[in-house]
């Protein structure tokens, strides 16, 4: 089951005894800086959470697979998380 933003913020308004305006303020703020500092090349790591990076891929050659001509790929950017070890349990 997927949960999302919606579902996430109530399911914390309702723990915590707080508006869910309050809570979705919060979670965007957070969202905001953890993409803020993405974006500006800074790692962010959440103790317990996990880690949070971006993978500069270079310029390469690729292979179409439908004719088989090489072809240029851009230089390109990817997101990677990684859970802590103890997210998970």
């Amino acid at each position: 089951m997927n949960i999302g933003k919606t579902e996430l913020v109530k399911q914390i308004a309702d723990a915590h005894g707080t508006s869910q305006t309050q809570v979705r303020a919060t979670l965007d703020a957070v969202l905001e800086a953890i993409i803020g500092n993405l974006n500006t090349g800074h790692a962010v790591r959440l103790q317990g959470f996990g880690s949070f990076t971006v993978k500069e891929r270079p310029a390469r050659k690729v292979r179409n697979p439908r004719t088989g001509e090489q072809v240029d790929a851009p230089a390109s950017r990817k997101l990677s998380f990684k859970p802590a070890p103890t997210a998970l349990n």
